[in-house]
């Protein structure tokens, strides 16, 4: 008989292991990410005051949650896609219900309006890709078109801390930032893009390079 050679066992870096550690910890992270506004809201409630916050990043995590939970159905990635970004959706609103009912008139008529126009693009993010939810197989162009948009979403969401930048060099304080959201945007992109590599998806590794540059 000829000598046989034993392959060499893989390393812990390719194949599924690496993949169920970026599965984890893109789950992880996510989660985190988009429970975020909850610390927001919490801190409102706390003090019965939005201080200096904006209602714009919450309104943002729970379309951005939104948009990718549907997009997980579509793909049929139940973790970590649907799962984390539900997570976001729920705090996201969460977070704006408690600063209609702190902010004073001109921020309750500004997170009145968010939720209103969150409920709506929901409703047509629905109506756009209900037959792609239930036959993804048969339409692969409108899960192409809905993936780019998705990206759109996910940077618009990342770059939304942005919206209080003016207020901070005004008054020369970071107290409207959120470094807790910082640092989870950081480590969220970070880890879905080498996850969106790993899986070979446009669509998930493409806008967290934004999401690295703006974090």
């Amino acid at each position: 008989l000829g000598a046989h050679t034993q392959a060499p066992a893989a390393s812990w870096w390719e194949g599924p292991m690496l993949l169920e550690l970026l599965n984890f910890g893109a789950s992880v992270s996510a989660g985190f990410l988009n429970a975020t506004p909850l610390h927001g809201a919490y801190g409102i409630a706390s003090s019965r005051s939005v201080g200096a916050r904006t209602p714009v990043p919450f309104a943002l995590v729970a379309f951005n949650g939104a948009v990718w939970t549907v997009y997980g159905v579509i793909v049929r990635n139940w973790v970590p896609l649907v799962v984390a970004n539900a997570i976001g959706v729920f705090a996201g609103v969460v977070a704006l219900w408690t600063f209609r009912s702190f902010a004073d008139s001109k921020g309750a008529l500004l997170s009145g309006q968010l939720l209103t126009g969150y409920t709506v693009a929901v409703f047509a993010v629905l109506a756009a890709t209900r037959q792609a939810v239930l036959d993804p197989v048969a339409y692969p162009a409108t899960k192409a078109a809905y993936g780019r948009f998705a990206c759109f979403v996910t940077v618009c969401m990342y770059a939304s801390p942005l919206v209080t930048l003016r207020d901070v060099v005004r008054a020369r304080s970071t107290a409207a930032l959120s470094p807790v959201m910082a640092l989870a945007s950081l480590v969220t992109s970070s880890l879905w893009f080498a996850y969106g590599i790993v899986i070979d998806d446009l669509n998930v590794w493409f806008p967290n390079v934004a999401g690295l540059s703006l974090s």
